[in-house]
């Protein structure tokens, strides 16, 4: 949590899980997380959008973090990766 308090753009939201090793971000409105993965994806650093976990059409601003089997180091560097993508996106609007 420590890592994406640091590094997301303003207006971004998160769970903070009490079991399981997932978070769920919601960026700010207008940015589409499923869009967005091939920049990630460019950056080296990869997320499961939202968007697929819903029935709805719902899910498009979010994004599902795992952070198992990953070294906690390397975890503020992918998150850091992450806040960039959706920082470029909001000023690119």
């Amino acid at each position: 949590g420590q890592a994406l308090a640091r590094h997301m753009p303003p207006g971004t939201t998160w769970t903070t899980p009490h079991g399981g090793f997932y978070y769920w971000v919601t960026a700010p409105p207008g940015v589409d997380t499923v869009t967005l993965s091939a920049a990630a994806k460019q950056k080296k650093v990869a997320y499961v959008p939202g968007r697929p976990f819903y029935a709805s059409d719902d899910g498009h601003t979010q994004i599902r973090l795992s952070y198992s089997r990953v070294d906690d180091d390397l975890i503020d560097e992918g998150i850091r990766r992450i806040g960039d993508v959706l920082t470029s996106a909001l000023e690119d609007r």
